[in-house]
């Protein structure tokens, strides 16, 4: 008993100057880890993030025209050319300045052929736009020079009518203004038949706003009213095939537009074209088009 006992004494001792001895030498041969020294870097200065671009907002609309005989009119919004901005300038879509020396390249000399050539687009346009002419959206308009307005009215052959207010809605009389002749003349009732329900609200305008302050003092015409500019149906059918040849143009569905952008430029004949800048998405995105009458254009040909 005394012998077995002595033996796993022996053996616990054994055991754990064992352990000590591997614990020792484990230290001995584990790697010293050097510890980096703390470096304090200078603090760099900080720089303002660069300057994003001025994103691209929804054009606010004009203001609207009174809203007359909605069942029949639908808005031709225009907006008087205001002063831009040097910032305006610069954020002003560069695809029509550069592509209009490569257009006036193919411009016309000849008047007569310069005439033919006019013509013969539009002919192609309006047949190939034959049957969508009215499923356009809005047509927003620049004037840039209000001293060329009665020229284009009279070159598109816009009738210049102003109506009365009848418990609130539009009536007689009628004051028909002939620009021509700078006249007018006063109707009970007005035939609308010859023209679109696209109409141009001449309220805006200084010139018409005198004719029609002249016209009511001339027959004593107390109601209150309003200009307007009706557009003939087959001027109509000119501004449409615009509007859909550039949202084609824009690569855009006709159902994802809610506007098209424009202005009118002289023809160097004359007469005026219709050119659009721009055309505006229901998501708000404004995609610049390359209008194809800007080669028929004078700007075109400086």
């Amino acid at each position: 008993m005394k012998v077995r006992w002595i033996i796993c004494v022996l053996i616990a001792l054994a055991i754990h100057i064992v352990w000590l001895n591997q614990s020792s030498l484990t230290k001995k041969l584990k790697p010293k880890v050097a510890v980096p020294s703390v470096i304090v870097a200078e603090a760099e200065p900080v720089l303002p993030p660069p300057a994003r671009p001025t994103p691209q907002t929804k054009p606010q609309p004009p203001e609207n025209p009174v809203k007359t005989q909605p069942q029949r009119f639908r808005p031709n919004l225009e907006n008087r050319e205001t002063e831009k901005t040097p910032e305006q300038e610069e954020n002003k879509p560069q695809e029509t300045k550069l592509h209009r020396k490569e257009l006036a390249k193919t411009a016309p000399t000849q008047k007569a052929d310069f005439k033919e050539e006019i013509a013969a687009y539009r002919r192609q346009l309006l047949a190939e736009f034959k049957e969508q002419w009215q499923k356009v959206p809005d047509l927003n308009t620049t004037i840039r020079d209000l001293a060329l307005l009665p020229k284009i009215d009279r070159h598109f052959g816009v009738k210049i009518l102003a109506y009365s207010f009848v418990d609130s809605k539009p009536g007689p009389p009628f004051v028909v203004f002939n620009m021509d002749h700078n006249t007018s003349r006063k109707v009970d009732s007005f035939d609308f038949s010859s023209f679109s329900n696209r109409i141009k609200d001449r309220m805006l305008y200084t010139q018409y706003r005198k004719k029609l302050q002249r016209a009511r003092q001339e027959y004593r015409i107390d109601s209150l009213m309003k200009v307007i500019g009706l557009v003939p149906i087959e001027t109509d059918h000119y501004f449409a095939a615009k509007q859909l040849r550039a949202i084609r143009l824009a690569e855009a569905r006709l159902d994802q537009v809610s506007a098209t952008n424009g202005h009118y430029e002289p023809d160097g004949s004359g007469g005026f074209n219709l050119i659009i800048d721009t055309v505006l998405t229901t998501s708000g995105r404004t995609i610049p088009v390359q209008d194809e009458e800007l080669r028929f254009s004078v700007v075109a040909k400086k």
